[in-house]
């Protein structure tokens, strides 16, 4: 398949990209164009930013099924950009109380960036503005293509790893004073880059919390072209693992509170409370559940200028709430001790699939 075929297909998103499990197309609403201009990759307002280049993450802590994806999929272990929120985020000092978020934007591994002017950027403006998280910084991960086989599952792993890593050892910013934050894809990425954080035996402690916006948690579609790309040379029964489909799940032990929002109407509504559900077997779960949001706008509805418009409430109801969450858990975050990964909860695994 050529490549402008490739992204004429990719631009019904999210008609046709994302489709529940009885393969329903999302239905259409007011307000189309919103949606293709939420998704370009338009640069953000320089003067809110600061754009800088991580370093990859360390070799020494790629072990187990990671590095056996990794020699599989031949995935380059290369540095990622990164962008802050707000500008030169990076030179600001950790202060008691203070939350840092670490965001990756959806768009279904095939569309999206961290530099773009609406859709996306306003899950990270919006931490900022409401002080949610004193500052965020936003991965801008690889894009999966199906003439690029690197492109491929773990490489986006490997890239949200190394963001993590930067705030730990270049920053020394402390775990408990990190959100993991992800919105649809974004949201896959997280709940990957949180199991390996607590099971690969790499890290002492959990993050904070996790924040999943309509997080895409069942990659059990063998038609859909988004996950075949993602998925690569990589066997089908990967697609049934907990890093491709985490609702079908339980998660490790340790796993940091965690606050998930959603439309009711949304294609992902099956999965998402499946997800619930098994994250609430070992951890603490908070889930808003939007109401009313026609449907074509109920994923990911905080990305859409025109959800806001129609349904102000809505938006409003989930920012408080977060905030509410995010200011609870904020005031446990000296108790480091709950968020310490035992040697007995780390399971380090050590055979690929």
């Amino acid at each position: 398949m050529c490549v402008t075929h490739w992204i004429t297909n990719i631009l019904e998103f999210p008609r046709s990209i994302f489709r529940d499990r009885s393969h329903r197309p999302v239905p259409k609403a007011v307000g189309d164009d919103d949606t293709f201009r939420s998704f370009q990759t338009v640069p953000t307002q320089l003067q809110d930013i600061s754009i800088l280049t991580l370093p990859p993450f360390p070799a020494e802590m790629i072990c187990g099924e990671l590095r056996g994806w990794m020699e599989h999929a031949r995935t380059p272990n290369k540095p990622v950009t990164g962008v802050w929120w707000p500008k030169n985020a990076d030179q600001l000092p950790t202060t008691d109380g203070d939350l840092v978020g670490l965001y990756f934007h959806g768009g279904g591994y095939i569309i999206g960036s961290a530099l773009t002017q609406g859709g996306f950027a306003r899950i990270p403006r919006g931490l900022i503005e409401r002080k949610i998280c004193a500052r965020v910084l936003s991965i801008d991960y690889t894009l999966v293509s199906p003439e690029e086989p690197s492109t491929s599952f773990p490489r986006q792993l490997l890239e949200a790893l190394a963001g993590y890593h930067y705030l730990l050892a270049t920053l020394h910013i402390p775990p408990q004073r990190i959100l993991l934050v992800g919105d649809s894809a974004g949201g896959h990425l997280v709940l990957a880059l949180a199991r390996y954080i607590t099971e690969s035996g790499c890290f002492d402690a959990c993050p904070r919390g996790v924040v999943l916006f309509s997080p895409w948690c069942d990659m059990t579609d063998l038609e859909h072209p988004g996950i075949k790309a993602f998925r690569g040379s990589h066997p089908l029964s990967l697609l049934h693992s907990p890093y491709f489909s985490a609702s079908l799940h339980e998660p490790p032990p340790c796993w940091p509170p965690t606050f998930v929002a959603s439309g009711m109407e949304e294609v992902f509504h099956v999965s998402i409370a499946a997800l619930v559900d098994q994250l609430r077997k070992i951890a603490d779960v908070t889930w808003q559940q939007a109401e009313g949001i026609v449907g074509r706008y109920s994923h990911d509805f905080l990305i859409y200028d025109v959800v806001g418009r129609m349904y102000p409430a809505r938006v409003e109801e989930c920012w408080e709430r977060l905030g509410g969450w995010a200011a609870h858990i904020g005031h446990t975050a000296g108790d480091e001790g709950s968020l310490r990964l035992r040697s007995s909860d780390a399971q380090l695994r050590d055979s690929p699939s």
